[in-house]
């Protein structure tokens, strides 16, 4: 299951809801997490489904 809201150990400081063609941008050391409720009827089929993907930049070193 997905996490959702604080717990014990985090604190949600920030949400952002799914729309589509949206991008978020946000620095890799950053702990995240999709927010999707527990209760959320999610299809294995992909025609029905929603893609994601998840990528990790380096800029490359200057000077």
């Amino acid at each position: 299951s997905y996490i959702a809201g604080d717990t014990a150990l985090f604190e949600q400081i920030a949400e952002f809801p799914a729309a589509p063609d949206r991008a978020l941008i946000y620095r890799g050391k950053l702990l995240h997490c999709a927010r999707i409720a527990p209760s959320a009827n999610l299809s294995a089929d992909p025609r029905h489904g929603r893609l994601t993907v998840n990528s990790f930049l380096t800029p490359a070193a200057t000077g």
